[in-house]
């Protein structure tokens, strides 16, 4: 399954990142900062902008993806939907 992770240069993100690799996912890993590619030194994953307050970026990011996880309270997401792994945006 191809999965959207958002905050993977984050220490939560890039361990999910790495989780789902290892059950054989494919990951779109999504972040800010798209310079900041050292957490993602060998691995086999897209890396995509996503920024969590810019819906606009983040259904980019959804395109051709399957189930999103974010890290974040829903207050600071602007799609307000609801994610795979934390839950929080079931509002």
């Amino acid at each position: 399954m191809r999965c959207l992770v958002t905050g993977a240069n984050g220490h939560l993100g890039n361990n999910l990142v790495r989780a789902l690799l290892e059950q054989g996912h494919t990951v779109r890993a999504g972040m800010r900062n798209t310079n900041n590619r050292a957490p993602f030194a060998g691995l086999d994953c897209e890396l995509v902008y996503a920024e969590l307050q810019d819906q606009a970026s983040l259904l980019k990011a959804l395109e051709g993806s399957g189930p999103i996880s974010a890290s974040l309270k829903p207050a600071t997401c602007a799609l307000r939907i609801r994610c795979t792994i934390c839950r929080w945006c079931a509002l």
